[in-house]
């Protein structure tokens, strides 16, 4: 039998089809309602540590994003951990997979609005302009397993203190189950492309999509912010900021603000 990885690499890379089963290998959990896909998903890795794990919740109460904040999401979303070994993968690696695995995933569904979709540094998702999904990364068991949370608005929610616009992609009845089974067959495939190309490869997908390059920006890291034109990401992922001195600044972490409405 092959593995998922063989199965996939023999797959035309240059299309994708609507999936509607979880790929070889990962145990999956379909719940009704849980506190946080990314902490129900760490109690099931206490008990077994085996990985692939996939876990998708119609409901969470206790959602949360970056630094903390409350992410409050109503049944029709898409709200879904997984949890990986992290010893092959480092945390940018991972993120930037991620990132262009979904956005990938979720272009299968949106037809001609294809161009509307964009990646906006670091783990967000954007739709028209307005973020309508974000990505948590989180280490569990020492550093030895990373666990990712995804949430998708396919059809509305809100974000308490959020910094941005929020949407959602109710135009198109997406059903969740098959994105997030489009998502993992899809990350498979990119982490396929990732280990045949290296980094490079997926950050110039990334790249390809990123909202707002080469606009003014603030980047806010809470206790500082600073201000310039978005120049694009490193080869580690970094954000590269053109400060107005004309001195470029190497930001590995903060949160986006666009100063000129892109």
């Amino acid at each position: 039998m092959q593995s998922p990885l063989q199965w996939l690499s023999s797959r035309d890379n240059k299309s994708m089809r609507i999936s509607s089963s979880i790929p070889y290998g990962w145990s999956f959990y379909d719940l009704d309602e849980v506190d946080s896909t990314n902490e129900e998903i760490k109690r099931l890795l206490k008990k077994d540590k085996s990985t692939p794990v996939l876990l998708i919740a119609k409901k969470q109460t206790k959602g949360r994003g970056r630094l903390n904040r409350k992410w409050v999401s109503i049944e029709g979303n898409l709200l879904f951990s997984f949890a990986l070994d992290f010893s092959e993968l480092s945390a940018e690696t991972i993120s930037y997979l991620v990132s262009v695995s979904l956005i990938n995933s979720i272009d299968v569904f949106l037809l001609n609005h294809k161009k509307e979709i964009q990646c906006k540094w670091p783990n967000d998702i954007c739709f028209r302009g307005k973020k309508i999904a974000g990505i948590l990364m989180e280490v569990f068991n020492s550093g030895k397993i990373v666990v990712v949370g995804v949430g998708v608005n396919l059809i509305q929610t809100y974000i308490d203190n959020s910094l941005y616009l929020v949407g959602d992609l109710s135009e198109f009845s997406i059903d969740r189950k098959s994105l997030m089974f489009n998502f993992c067959n899809e990350f498979i495939r990119q982490k396929l492309n990732f280990e045949k190309h290296g980094f490079g490869y997926i950050r110039d997908i990334w790249i390809s999509r990123a909202r707002g390059i080469g606009s003014k920006i603030i980047v806010n890291l809470g206790h500082n912010q600073y201000t310039g034109i978005f120049r694009g990401v490193n080869n580690k992922g970094s954000l590269i900021l053109e400060q107005y001195n004309g001195e470029e600044k190497i930001i590995s972490t903060g949160d986006v603000i666009f100063i000129s409405g892109v």
